[in-house]
């Protein structure tokens, strides 16, 4: 968000894909900002980083793609981006599906601390 313009709209998408016959969740986050220049786009994961056109006016350690790119990827996924300077960037995070990660439960019935009646 701190790189999009002020009251400018983040979008996001969460959809379902199949890659090699297995389930796959993506999360997309779609921004209208400043984007990333293509000379910039191959070093954007890597640690302390800063984008050519955003260093020195924007604050920030470059960190957060590193660290958000090592997290997914110890999920066994991969983030992605997609940008062009002055108009925006797709950040994508695909992450396996995994059976264990699938939990359904019920809500949890809600107890009445003692002496007190449900209305």
């Amino acid at each position: 968000m701190k790189f999009s313009p002020e009251g400018g709209r983040v979008r996001l998408v969460v959809r379902d894909e199949v890659r090699d016959d297995a389930p796959w969740v993506a999360l997309e986050v779609h921004d209208a900002g400043v984007g990333i220049p293509a000379d910039d786009m191959p070093r954007i994961f890597e640690r302390f980083y800063r984008r050519s056109n955003v260093a020195g006016a924007i604050e920030g350690t470059g960190l957060g793609l590193s660290g958000a790119r090592h997290i997914v990827e110890q999920h066994g996924g991969c983030l992605a981006v997609e940008s062009a300077q002055g108009k925006g960037s797709v950040f994508t995070m695909l992450l396996p599906v995994r059976e264990s990660s699938v939990v359904v439960a019920d809500a949890p019935q809600r107890a009445e601390p003692a002496g007190l009646a449900a209305t």
